[in-house]
């Protein structure tokens, strides 16, 4: 320091505001493809703690997890895939360092769909015997874990006699998964693709069901501790259009999100996202910015502080990463996502990548969203996180 600031020093400073540096959102980590795989995708996310982060997905048809220690991810095995078998691995949700669950659908021989839960003890995953009920042409989408003890998983199941999907809810207690019975009113099929449990007597599910005339809608369902009902919510979708519903979290009792897509029936490249929020006076529609394709996960971290994170595409460009933000009155886009990688344009310069689950880490703020990307070779596994 030179002699010429000493006098400087000695004078008084005035006290300016304190800066706080806005969370960015940064690429990676993320875990390689393993050896010998020609690609790989995370298909959830799930928090427990900054040194307890887990992701599961596929590599080529074998199912993967991965787990983040704070610092490195590191693939953990699965239990052995039977000769005729295909797994495929939808959600995660722990309860602790050493209590996991990972949930999804086994397939025999693009046959018969079977339920599949693995649990990890904090050594291994395992597929404990009895701890899902045999239900044949079932599949489960979404988990969530309220305490070791207690978890919900949701999905669908078909038979002859249903002629359709029917929506299937699990609850976990004494140390297994059991059926629960779950209205859907008058639809013929219906189909549940996420679940938020808030309290013993406060769960959530959400997904699409079928009505007669083939107009496909959004369904949400409530547990009140004692039964399922199906919750009257505002129409997202005009003639025409199919609507489905991929993510659900709640604040509060009276302060609920739930998001997805709405797409033209006879165009599946014809998509937008849908918003449903439950204040104390009722659902309602809330406006994005319209550039989201399909929402995958919306994260409430307050009342003004919430995220829905998902990808965008159109005819003319092949699906990118967005996230936008709600301040307590509007939607807007972040701006400031990461491309995947070197590589990632593709297909006449276009990017391809998507986001397909998101998780907080609880007591930080912590963001963690997970996905894909392309290369010009394959698919790879593709990871961002903020705060």
């Amino acid at each position: 320091m030179g002699r010429w600031l000493t006098g400087l020093l000695a004078l008084p400073l005035a006290a300016g505001p304190a800066v706080t540096a806005t969370p960015q959102w940064v690429l990676g980590p993320d875990m390689p493809t393993p050896a010998g795989a020609l690609g790989s995708e995370w298909h959830d996310i799930s928090a427990t703690a900054a040194t307890d982060v887990w992701a599961v997905g596929g590599a080529d048809d074998a199912p993967l997890t991965g787990h983040f220690d704070g610092t490195t991810w590191t693939e953990v095995p699965t239990p052995a895939v039977p000769d005729g078998f295909t797994y495929d691995l939808s959600a995660v949700d722990g309860a602790g360092v050493d209590d996991a669950w990972t949930v999804g659908t086994a397939d025999e021989l693009g046959q018969h769909d079977q339920l599949l839960a693995w649990h990890y003890d904090g050594r291994s995953w395992s597929a404990p015997a009895g701890a899902v009920p045999p239900i044949p042409d079932s599949s489960l989408a979404d988990v969530d874990m309220l305490t070791r003890d207690d978890g919900w998983a949701v999905g669908h199941y078909s038979t002859i006699a249903t002629r359709g999907l029917r929506p299937l809810v699990l609850h976990y207690t004494d140390g297994k998964w059991s059926r629960v019975i779950n209205p859907i009113g008058d639809a013929i099929s219906a189909d549940l693709t996420a679940v938020h449990a808030l309290a013993t007597d406060d769960v959530w599910a959400v997904g699409t069901q079928s009505r007669i005339g083939g107009k496909q809608d959004t369904i949400v369902l409530h547990y009140d501790g004692i039964r399922w009902q199906e919750i009257t919510t505002p129409i997202v979708n005009p003639v025409g259009e199919s609507a489905t519903l991929l993510a659900v979290a709640a604040i509060s009792g009276k302060d609920v999100w739930a998001a997805g897509k709405s797409c033209l029936t006879l165009a599946d490249d014809s998509c937008h996202a849908v918003v449903l929020h439950l204040t104390p006076t009722g659902w309602t529609i809330v406006p994005t910015t319209g550039l989201a394709t399909e929402l995958t996960a919306v994260l409430p971290l307050a009342p003004g502080d919430v995220w829905i994170i998902g990808y965008a595409s159109s005819k003319a460009e092949n699906e990118y990463d967005l996230a936008e933000h709600w301040d307590g009155t509007s939607f807007t886009r972040d701006p400031q996502l990461p491309l995947p990688a070197p590589d990632y344009t593709i297909l006449d310069g276009e990017p391809g990548s998507a986001l397909e689950a998101a998780t907080i880490v609880p007591g930080t703020g912590a963001i963690w969203a997970a996905g894909w990307y392309r290369s010009p070779l394959k698919g790879t596994s593709h990871i961002i996180h903020r705060g």
